[in-house]
């Protein structure tokens, strides 16, 4: 009976899911376990791989027309997209949102650290002394350029990649749940990248494309209604290129994360963390707490 009032009250279970995952957001022991199980190795790849994505987007790759417009941030967009397939299977999509919470972190602090160097001013004077074609003033000024710049690049990126981040998660456990007879198969793994990569990818361009140029940028410059539309529209395209792209990529290094997932089960990497789940108050969610040992 009592399970049955609960499935007709969708405003208590939407309050215990409220309170369950507030309770989750703050359980330091949590945050504490779960990144002395995840290699620190593959922890600093996740960092590394999103500061270099902001610095690398302050650059285009591609643009063209209304619907095209690419970074050279897509070079490394794969690397984090991967580690996040590799810990949801592993760890669960709610271990993966953490660990895009902590990308966030630092890609925020990141921002401020541009922002302050940015204002900064030079003290000596460098206009008089020369490195190759350059003077030091000159090169000097135009690393300050980009450290301006970087701002709004560096905090549209991050809001794009902890929304993308959690999409990704999402639809990888989701995709993940269909495999149930045999969730460790290749297919599997390849089925759950694929799909969470092509949305993910999708989610983080788009929303990049839009917040940097349409928003940000817009402000910072001036608000113009017309260059907000056209980074829709832009961001819309952006998204769609910046998808296949990705996707591409993907089926080329999937098989390597894969690789990762088999090895890892095998040595139970990640079981001290996924016991101390199964005794936490949010055991019911199971997508979380799975865990299947090697047979």
């Amino acid at each position: 009976m009592e399970k049955t009032s609960k499935k007709q009250n969708p405003f208590a279970r939407f309050g215990r899911w409220c309170a369950d995952t507030t309770k989750w957001l703050v359980d330091i022991k949590d945050w504490k376990m779960l990144f002395r199980s995840i290699p620190s190795l593959v922890v600093g790849m996740f960092l590394i791989s999103i500061l270099g994505m902001n610095l690398l987007a302050n650059k285009f790759l591609l643009t063209g027309g209304q619907w095209i417009s690419v970074t050279w941030g897509l070079l490394l967009s794969a690397i984090p997209f991967l580690i996040c397939d590799i810990v949801t299977k592993t760890y669960g999509a709610k271990a993966t949102i953490k660990l895009n919470i902590l990308g966030l972190i630092v890609s925020l602090g990141m921002t401020l650290v541009f922002l302050f160097v940015s204002v900064m001013p030079e003290f000596g004077d460098f206009t008089t002394f020369w490195h190759g074609d350059f003077t030091y003033g000159e090169i000097g000024f135009g690393v300050g350029g980009v450290m301006r710049a970087s701002w709004y690049i560096t905090l549209a990126s991050s809001i794009a990649f902890i929304i993308s981040g959690i999409v990704n998660a999402v639809v990888n456990a989701a995709v993940g749940k269909l495999f149930h007879k045999n969730p460790d198969s290749r297919v599997a793994f390849m089925t759950r990248s694929y799909s969470s990569t092509l949305i993910g990818q999708f989610v983080d361009n788009f929303l990049f494309i839009f917040l940097a140029f349409g928003i940000f940028a817009n402000m910072a410059s001036g608000w113009n209604n017309d260059v907000c539309v056209s980074n829709l529209t832009d961001g819309l395209g952006a998204g769609l290129i910046g998808a296949v792209v990705e996707l591409l990529m993907e089926v080329l290094i999937s098989p390597i994360g894969y690789r990762i997932c088999k090895k890892w089960r095998k040595d139970s990497v990640g079981k001290d963390y996924l016991d101390y789940c199964h005794q936490m108050e949010l055991k019911e969610d199971i997508g979380r707490f799975n865990f299947k040992e090697e047979e």
